[in-house]
């Protein structure tokens, strides 16, 4: 079995003069990167890289070509990516070369593949929607490269239809989640091919399109209990924040007491940095690019008194508060998770404690507002929000005074 780029080809066989028309369907190598897929229709050669963990499908054309023309296809665009070339941005000069040309009216050009596209839709759509976190862009790479890519990647736009559309995501249309999530991406970027005049109407839409031919999202999650992070009873963190506050020496056991403490996702803290921290005031100040609700200005995070006792404990190493060593960044994401189901001994998760938090609160009658705004969380419609613009600091540094010592005493 062949493999590149961390995709298996399944029931991948060597391509040779032979046996090319007759494969079965799959990917098939030809030579190191080159490829050739064999579908029912638009069967073709493709050169594969990766860059910087992505990966990237190149269309070198239909499989009625001399294997030497696909070579040095392949060649030509390996040797722009070596020399230092954005194999997105070779993506869409190949689409931007195959639309029709304003001073050629009578040409007609083939349509570009999906996958030649892809990469300038994704690049269009992080420009429309103005995302901070990478997380946010890199998931939308994964769901194409895993699951649109492998079915429609070597499919001219033009010939995806609402069939081909739900075919391709008939594999993945088994959690509302995930099929969401994939007819999301489907759909932007067929979207992005409608914009360029490539196509008229968005095949991947559900009104009037997939709605014939898959089930429903919200059908799919019947019957089936709903998931949540998991997390624990509040007497349950308490043991294990405990425990934590035992392991004085550990900046990871530190970092995730803090968050307990606090009770902010871990993006919001894991990066925060000593001028963040108001030592008069007893406050965590964090950047509008850590807030998960997009707002403008800083968040205020009232410490309670446990709280300042960890940041009094620990060295100045860098401008980061939780660093391992002299170094220029804090500590990995999977580090604090890891030290917290150790000591939980269980399947927690950090955003799980937040919810033992939001139960705490509610079976011992907290203000809901005031609970919610520690949390960070938008609560009522726009109008609401309009006139409640207060913060409610005092009234979160007491609420939280109290979780801390419940935690910890």
């Amino acid at each position: 079995m062949n493999t590149q780029c961390g995709e298996s080809v399944g029931n991948a066989m060597k391509v040779t003069s032979k046996n090319f028309r007759n494969l079965p369907k799959g990917t098939h190598r030809l030579d190191r990167g080159i490829y050739l897929r064999v579908r029912d229709k638009h069967s073709g050669w493709i050169f594969r890289t990766q860059k910087d963990g992505r990966r990237f499908d190149f269309s070198l054309g239909g499989i009625d070509q001399p294997f030497d023309s696909v070579r040095r296809k392949a060649l030509l665009i390996q040797t722009q990516i070596a020399e230092g070339a954005d194999p997105a941005g070779i993506m869409r000069d190949r689409a931007d070369r195959r639309r029709p040309s304003p001073t050629e009216p009578e040409a007609e050009p083939s349509s570009p593949t999906f996958g030649e596209i892809y990469a300038a839709a994704l690049d269009h759509l992080e420009f429309l929607r103005r995302w901070k976190a990478r997380g946010t862009r890199d998931a939308y790479w994964r769901i194409c490269e895993k699951n649109l890519l492998p079915i429609l990647g070597d499919v001219p736009v033009s010939d995806i239809t609402p069939k081909v559309a739900a075919d391709a995501l008939k594999p993945i249309w088994t959690s509302s989640w995930r099929a969401i999530r994939t007819q999301a991406t489907l759909r932007a970027v067929m979207n992005y091919a409608k914009l360029q005049g490539l196509i008229q109407n968005n095949p991947a839409e559900w009104v009037g399109c997939l709605e014939s031919f898959l089930p429903a999202p919200s059908d799919l999650e019947k019957g089936v209990e709903a998931r949540h992070h998991s997390a624990v009873s509040a007497e349950e963190l308490q043991a294990i924040a405990h425990k934590l506050a035992r392991r004085k020496k550990s900046m990871s056991a530190r970092c995730v007491l803090f968050g307990l403490l606090t009770v902010g996702r871990l993006s919001e803290y894991l990066k925060a940095e000593w001028d963040e921290i108001d030592w008069e005031e007893k406050t965590l100040s964090v950047p509008p690019l850590r807030r998960k609700d997009g707002k403008a200005q800083p968040f205020i995070v009232p410490l309670p008194d446990q709280a300042m006792a960890i940041l009094d404990e620990i060295p100045l190493l860098n401008r980061f508060i939780f660093t391992e060593g002299n170094k220029e960044k804090p500590l990995a994401p999977q580090t604090p998770l890891l030290t917290l189901k150790r000591a939980a001994d269980s399947e927690i998760t950090l955003h799980g404690c937040r919810s033992t938090f939001s139960d705490w609160c509610a079976r011992t009658g907290k203000n809901f507002l005031v609970s919610e705004k520690c949390l960070m969380h938008a609560v009522g419609g726009k109008v609401f929000m309009a006139y409640q613009r207060d913060d409610l600091l005092e009234q979160r540094r007491e609420l939280l005074q109290e979780w801390a010592e419940f935690l910890l005493g």
